[in-house]
């Protein structure tokens, strides 16, 4: 039974909550959409958006700490899509509504602060930062009429 199916026979139960945040120290209180989106997995990603059962801008409590990112920064799906070249997984939760221009922060601390765009550039991922600019130029546009 791969990943998919699993993912699937929990999403059946009335129980389960897809948007629920891992509790445990090391894992930094991520959902389920954040791991999927941070390693690729666009099947699941899609599964999850298609549920409407979770929220796709929800932020990790804590982060990962690496060098790109300080402990207590709120990184988003996208934002950890984008950073690992995730052009799929990019393209499913912009359609999905994710915003392209939240900025995950330290602690509150804004001059930490950065967008997915950011994540992508600083990670040499240009695909995926022309799609995240044409995104924002996009929603720019919408605000504006």
């Amino acid at each position: 039974m791969g990943h998919e199916a699993i993912v699937k026979l929990l999403l059946e139960k009335e129980n389960v909550d897809p948007d629920s945040k891992n509790a445990a120290q090391r894992n930094w209180g991520r959902t389920l959409l954040s791991y999927a989106a941070e390693n690729g997995h666009e099947s699941i990603v899609e599964l999850l958006v298609n549920t409407g059962r979770v929220n796709i801008d929800a932020v990790d409590e804590i982060g990962p700490f690496d060098l790109f990112t300080w402990p207590g920064s709120g990184l988003t799906p996208l934002g950890a899509a984008a950073e690992n070249d995730h052009l799929g997984v990019v393209k499913i939760l912009l359609a999905n509504g994710a915003d392209p221009a939240y900025k995950h922060s330290y602690e509150g601390q804004t001059q930490h602060s950065e967008t997915p765009l950011a994540r992508a550039t600083k990670s040499g991922h240009e695909a995926i930062a022309k799609l995240l600019l044409e995104k924002i130029k996009s929603n720019a546009e919408s605000e504006k009429q």
